[in-house]
């Protein structure tokens, strides 16, 4: 294995989603963050009901 496609394959596997084309980098970025925020919003609302069933 090369170090440039095990470089690929960690790089796939940390970003699950289909490769981004470097043509457009700000949507890239716009992308990314939007997902970042839902991934934010998740974790809150997760943290939230977990607080509600741990309550008596």
């Amino acid at each position: 294995m090369t170090p440039a496609s095990s470089t690929a394959a960690t790089m796939a596997s940390l970003w699950p989603i289909s490769p981004v084309p470097r043509v457009q980098p700000m949507s890239a970025c716009a992308r990314l963050t939007r997902a970042a925020q839902d991934d934010s919003a998740c974790q809150r609302l997760t943290t939230a009901s977990s607080a509600d069933l741990a309550s008596p």
